[in-house]
């Protein structure tokens, strides 16, 4: 999702990002250091200071990922992205 971003010129200089447990992202962690992106995250405990997110993850949820099911990873970005 950032590297299209990245390659249209508009790389963000911060990713505010939850360190909660499920965040093992090695590869975003790599992404956002080799491109320059300082990784801000929210203070534990505190997933107020990410409402527009946990938003949007429900509202994903609701209207595409309880929708569907898929078979592939490609498949997954194409009816998203659709």
């Amino acid at each position: 999702m950032l590297e299209p971003l990245r390659q249209r010129g508009r790389r963000p200089d911060l990713a505010q990002v939850d360190k909660e447990p499920e965040f093992v992202s090695k590869a975003l962690d790599a992404w956002a250091h080799e491109h320059g992106v300082k990784l801000q995250f929210i203070r534990p405990g505190k997933p107020v200071e990410i409402t527009h997110i946990e938003s949007l993850n429900g509202r994903m949820r609701e209207a595409c990922l309880n929708q569907h099911a898929f078979v592939s990873l490609d498949d997954a970005c194409k009816r998203i992205e659709a």
